[in-house]
């Protein structure tokens, strides 16, 4: 018995309006993945910019907590490799350096330890002063350099 031709056209209609819905269902679904692998690179390089502004923001109250924030800079750090370009790399590793040294001195003239001479406290306090100083300028370059990175839309 052999089926009317209608029957045999409307199959084969069928077919190709499945694989059409399948491979439209395949498309939504790629741009779907393509958004949350944006989303997630934003949410990791947004990380990356909250710990450095944060830990400007805790250099500038002169904080005790500067020291956790630092370290917390540096696990960022590590991160920066894999979400940013060089340059942006090259600018967190100069930010965190200097924060670092920022709060090595810090440390060391409030600590008292300066048994030696005069002239190297006033080294140290010029040099705390420049790092102020670099600091407090900071804020702007930091958002330009990370502005780049902190839209929805880039993707590497």
């Amino acid at each position: 018995m052999t089926m009317p031709t209608w029957i045999s056209e409307f199959q084969a209609f069928a077919t190709v309006a499945v694989a059409g819905g399948v491979g439209f269902i395949g498309f939504q679904q790629f741009r779907i993945a393509k958004r949350k692998l944006q989303l997630d690179l934003y949410d990791r390089r947004w990380s990356i910019y909250n710990a450095m502004r944060g830990l400007l923001v805790i250099t500038y109250k002169n904080s005790e907590e500067l020291q956790s924030a630092t370290l917390k800079a540096y696990e960022k750090k590590a991160e920066a490799r894999f979400l940013l370009d060089g340059i942006a790399c090259d600018y967190v590793d100069n930010f965190v350096k200097t924060i670092s040294e920022f709060d090595n001195i810090q440390e060391v003239l409030k600590s008292g330890q300066m048994k030696n001479s005069p002239e190297d406290a006033a080294r140290l306090a010029t040099a705390q002063m420049n790092r102020t100083k670099w600091l407090m300028e900071q804020y702007e370059p930091l958002i330009e350099e990370f502005s780049r990175f902190l839209r929805i839309d880039h993707v590497l």
